[in-house]
């Protein structure tokens, strides 16, 4: 896996709707959308991302996450596709198509209300890696990657020990705690996805089937519940994506926590009338 430095400016765009997507980001552990990768053409799925910024104080990292497809629900790890496209570009003094990547974000701190992972921090831990280009798609030295996991993991108030890539199939972490603004625990993509192949998008309650209702729109949409509550199972829990995930609607997920400790399925399949 490949490690890329991406970059904000934000005297040429303004990112206008940064609050929600943090807001996104705390309610479900990611936000998917695209950003420039200037001209490499090279990155592929999985590939790690951090995006920098420039052109205004504070300077430095604000943002982490992978190269994905422009589909979720064909998100594979061993996947060696190239994900980059072109569309058209946001800086208003060129009129060419930009070439962008698709992105899995699992941090980002609104440089306007928190601190960031500043220049100075940067230079003084990783003086030989260059963090100010032009423009955004160079390549992190693997051993630099590696150093800036830590740093960011720390930054961004996860486990200090863990080092946050992602596991292989047979170990897959939950639970690590991750300050953006407000304390949240990280929900991991890969056991979501094991559980969703495993037992399909029928909520486990009551059946209910999205796509069936509402069509192309609710496609593969459906809600994880954790049968071990996620404020419970502590740091570095080992999770098991068959027997700790289930799939269920929202409703259903939201009677599940009615009560604390939640409701089980099947307490809750006999309240259904």
């Amino acid at each position: 896996m490949a490690t890329y430095l991406l970059v904000w400016n934000p005297n040429v765009y303004y990112w206008e709707n940064i609050d929600s997507i943090i807001s996104n980001i705390q309610q479900n552990g990611y936000s998917q959308f695209g950003w420039r990768c200037g001209r490499r053409k090279s990155i592929i799925n999985g590939d790690r991302l951090f995006l920098v910024r420039l052109g205004q104080e504070p300077k430095g990292i604000v943002a982490s996450g992978n190269a994905i497809p422009s589909s979720l629900s064909s998100l594979n790890f061993d996947n060696t596709s190239n994900v980059v496209y072109q569309d058209d570009n946001w800086d208003p003094n060129n009129s060419n198509e930009a070439n962008y990547v698709n992105i899995l974000w699992d941090s980002l701190i609104n440089p306007e209300l928190n601190e960031i992972l500043t220049l100075s921090i940067l230079n003084e831990n990783f003086p030989n890696q260059f963090w100010t280009p032009q423009g955004g798609g160079i390549v992190i030295s693997e051993d630099v990657a590696i150093e800036l996991e830590i740093i960011w993991n720390d930054f961004v108030g996860k486990n200090k020990s863990t080092i946050y890539v992602y596991p292989d199939e047979s170990i897959l972490y939950e639970g690590q705690l991750k300050k953006i603004i407000v304390n949240k625990y990280e929900r991991n993509i890969i056991s979501r996805k094991i559980c969703i192949e495993q037992y399909g998008f029928n909520c486990t309650v009551c059946g209910f089937n999205f796509e069936d209702t509402f069509g192309e729109i609710g496609k593969e949409f459906i809600h994880v519940h954790h049968l071990v509550s996620i404020s419970d199972i502590g740091e570095n829990y080992i999770i098991d994506p068959i027997n700790d995930l289930i799939p269920v609607c929202p409703n259903c997920h939201s009677m599940l926590h009615k009560r604390n400790p939640p409701f089980s399925i099947n307490e809750l399949k006999s309240m259904i009338k």
